[in-house]
């Protein structure tokens, strides 16, 4: 975790050796609400850590969420909980930093933090928006394989990152690999439906794609996009 983790640097007072919070990122001088140097001592509880977590990510300033998330991790243990782990995986997210959200992720489960369906779908997102689409589907098979059943979301998301894969044939290799899992617990959704039925056209599996199409029975299954897809 080399280079991830929060600078904590001490220094004196009165003789004294005390530890003093440094964050370092964007737009934290002068807000208020982000002890910038201050006495660590300050972040003492879970809601004063979500506070200040909160705060930096309205300031879309992941840098300083994410340093000090690690300094929380590292320094006091016992004060950090899922939920402030969850508020810098959604900067990250926002901010397409997807290697962090995945480091954070893993940490979460190397430091027996619980993680749920946010904690995944954020670091799905991280990578559909880093347009790193094997990362985003194994971040998906990898919280299905935590007995998590993935809201439409996160499926969708990775269904998205796993189009843009550089060519056709790994797109649809991806799609199906998503959409065709064992674990996989939610109903799929027309367009999600869509995207499989083009990914086996794409691989010359019509046969396949138009009994995909004869499957699709609930109204939320079925729409001109998987007509579309089926007609191909």
């Amino acid at each position: 975790l080399c280079g991830l983790c929060a600078s904590v640097a001490p220094t004196s007072r009165g003789g004294q050796s005390s530890r003093r919070l440094v964050v370092l990122g964007r737009g934290v001088a002068g807000n208020p609400a982000v002890p910038v140097a201050g006495d660590s001592q300050s972040i003492d509880d879970p809601v004063k850590l979500r506070r200040h977590l909160t705060a930096l990510r309205s300031a879309s300033d992941w840098e300083a969420a994410h340093d000090l998330l690690w300094w929380a991790l590292r320094e006091a243990p016992t004060i950090t909980q899922p939920i402030h782990c969850n508020i810098v995986l959604a900067s990250l997210s926002e901010s397409s930093q997807w290697q962090h959200a995945l480091v954070l992720l893993e940490h979460m489960a190397a430091a027996g933090i619980k993680r749920d369906g946010y904690s995944f779908s954020a670091a799905i997102s991280a990578c559909a928006r880093a347009n790193e689409p094997e990362r985003a589907v194994e971040a998906f098979k990898s919280m299905c394989a935590a007995d998590l059943t993935p809201s439409s979301v996160a499926f969708n998301s990775a269904i998205a990152a796993a189009q843009r894969a550089p060519s056709r044939t790994k797109a649809a290799e991806l799609v199906l690999a998503i959409y065709t899992l064992e674990t996989f617990k939610l109903r799929p959704d027309a367009w999600a439906s869509a995207a499989a039925i083009t990914a086996l056209s794409d691989l010359g599996e019509h046969a396949r794609a138009r009994a995909l199409f004869r499957s699709l029975r609930a109204p939320e299954e079925v729409s001109a996009h998987t007509i579309a897809a089926a007609l191909r």
